[in-house]
């Protein structure tokens, strides 16, 4: 594997967590690389949050109210 520098059988032979995560950061590197995947990525990193950016909507001239008030 080019990404975490050892062969195909040396990567055969980390244990399991260790390959994923090689393998998931090679994906993120490849996917840094161009535009599109710049956008994918701040796409998915702004869909996984699950608190609003108060901040935002207050420049926004917005307000926030939770649902739980």
């Amino acid at each position: 594997m080019r990404y975490c520098g050892c062969t195909f059988y040396e990567a055969l032979e980390l244990p399991t967590d260790v390959f994923l995560l090689c393998d998931k950061n090679m994906y993120i590197e490849d996917l840094q690389k161009t535009p599109e995947g710049r956008k994918y990525l701040a796409d998915c990193e702004r869909m996984a949050k699950t608190e609003p950016d108060t901040e935002a909507l207050k420049q926004k001239g917005l307000t926030y109210r939770s649902v739980k008030e």
